[in-house]
């Protein structure tokens, strides 16, 4: 068996609880932070990662594996679904917005330091 899949999956142990720690010490009504924060850090490492070398071990490990399960598409989305269905259509908006825009421009960020 190929070392590839062990990577992944050390990656994701550390990713997917760090996610959630993170979420349950900073996210708050009105705002989840936490996840915003994982999301966009994440991809700024991952355009760091990227932007070294895609095709290598640590990328597996720290790109798909933890990068992978830090962030979240679907937590993002059900953030905002969240924020919508308790009135706060302004504050979804603006995070959904800011998550996608802050999140593209920290991967460039991070892919343009190489």
């Amino acid at each position: 068996m190929s070392v590839g899949p062990l990577l992944v999956i050390a990656g994701a142990v550390v990713g997917a609880p760090l996610r959630h720690a993170i979420a349950m010490r900073f996210d708050t009504t009105r705002a989840p932070w936490g996840i915003f924060a994982v999301n966009v850090g994440g991809s700024f490492l991952l355009g760091l990662l990227v932007g070294a070398d895609p095709t290598n071990r640590w990328y597996l490990l720290l790109g798909v594996g933890f990068c992978g399960s830090l962030t979240t598409w679907s937590t993002l989305a059900n953030e905002v679904w969240s924020l919508s269905t308790s009135g706060l259509i302004r504050d979804a908006s603006v995070y959904l917005v800011s998550s996608i825009g802050l999140g593209l421009g920290a991967f460039l960020l991070g892919l343009s330091v190489f």
